[in-house]
């Protein structure tokens, strides 16, 4: 069965975190595999000695936090398939079909994250769009024809929004920034909208001139209200590139595609 992993830890965000990839996981129809902290927290340890309860009946008073916390949050765990492990995300053999959940930039470039900012559920923002920025590279197409992502944006049912931006052509007197796209950008705009086309999904795009692509794309994702902005990290791609700098700035949730999954 296909996984979403995800740790916990006390903390609003940890709480949220988990929040989120359960509701992922039950959308997708994924197991949740979720990662506990190897140190229990000092606080249940006290609870657990002054109420006289042993190791084992303090592991299950540690899950039934996590399910009251959970519950608060209209999230019900009994519709997901879960497991929890007491162990180290960073320490799991992972598969190129698993999908993380997770707060740290950190994590391996080749593997498939989704960082879900301060969003406690996948519609937090309302069923907006969902955005896949392009350039002139293969990336994009590679994005929209995994297995990953594909099976995701059927399932939310949201149309596609394809974005890019694009240098002003000099000589051209033409205001509309889609005039001023390179033929290698037309070409994948194209082949972009024929994939989605043959898979029934419903798409728009958006182009524009902007300086600065990064701030271009979480500003686009901003105004068109986007639920989800879905990008990939090219093999040769390391540190400091689209994807980073757009983690860096926005607040609406990004699933990143590993290297892995789309070499």
């Amino acid at each position: 069965m296909k996984r979403v992993l995800t740790s916990f830890s006390y903390d609003p965000q940890g709480c949220k975190r988990v929040a989120y990839a359960t509701d992922l996981a039950k959308r997708l129809g994924r197991k949740l595999i979720i990662f506990l902290p190897n140190g229990v927290d000092k606080r249940l340890t006290l609870t657990a000695q002054v109420c006289g309860r042993s190791e084992f009946e303090l592991l299950t008073f540690e899950l039934q936090y996590i399910h009251s916390y959970l519950r608060q949050q209209g999230i019900v765990m009994e519709d997901v398939v879960v497991e929890f492990k007491r162990d180290s995300l960073g320490r799991c053999v992972f598969k190129t079909s698993d999908m993380i959940v997770s707060h740290d930039f950190s994590v391996s470039q080749s593997l498939t994250v989704l960082f879900p900012r301060n969003e406690s559920s996948v519609f937090a923002r309302g069923e907006g769009p969902l955005m896949i920025p392009f350039g002139v590279g293969p990336t994009a197409l590679q994005v929209l024809s995994s297995c990953l992502p594909l099976p995701l944006i059927k399932i939310f049912g949201q149309p596609v929004l394809f974005y890019h931006t694009t240098w002003e052509k000099k000589g051209m007197s033409s205001s509309q920034p889609r005039d001023h796209m390179c033929r290698a950008a037309y070409d994948v705009l194209a082949q972009l909208c024929a994939k989605a086309h043959a898979e029934g999904i419903a798409y728009g795009e958006y182009i524009e001139k902007v300086s600065f692509v990064e701030s271009g794309i979480v500003r686009a994702a901003l105004e068109q209200g986007v639920s989800l902005l879905i990008m990939g990290r090219a093999k040769d791609v390391g540190r400091g590139s689209y994807v980073d700098q757009v983690l860096e700035r926005s607040p609406i949730p990004v699933l990143v595609m590993g290297s892995k999954v789309l070499s």
